[in-house]
């Protein structure tokens, strides 16, 4: 999936977090960039592990995004919601859903940020 931003603005990277059974449950979202130096590491996470949905641990790494990111859950679907989208945010992302009994689910978007080169 592609998703275009406006240098400054907000930008919605979608992933979706609907278990394919009603009885199932998200467990953890990790997001992940390729290609920057993040050795593998996811980028940001959101926790839902012994707690209810809407108090998910979350949490967005100082290098990357810091407090720029938060994860939209009201929204179908969920997406990680960027503040003050810098030229740098572009690339390729990955969410991956873990779910207490559903198979886990990735999702690639590839961010691109319009803006303008002085």
């Amino acid at each position: 999936m592609d998703v275009d931003a406006v240098l400054g603005r907000t930008a919605s990277l979608p992933c979706d977090v609907t278990p394919e059974a009603n009885e199932d449950r998200v467990y953890m979202v990790l997001w992940f960039r390729a290609g920057k130096s993040t050795g593998g590491k996811p980028i940001y996470s959101f926790d839902v592990r012994g707690r209810s949905f809407n108090k998910a641990l979350q949490w967005s790494d100082p290098k990357v995004f810091g407090p720029r990111a938060y994860f939209a859950t009201v929204a179908r679907p969920a997406s990680l919601t960027l503040d003050t989208v810098q030229l740098d945010d572009e690339g390729v992302y990955r969410c991956r859903v873990d779910f207490k009994n559903s198979p886990t689910r990735n999702f690639q978007i590839r961010l691109s940020v319009i803006g303008k080169v002085s």
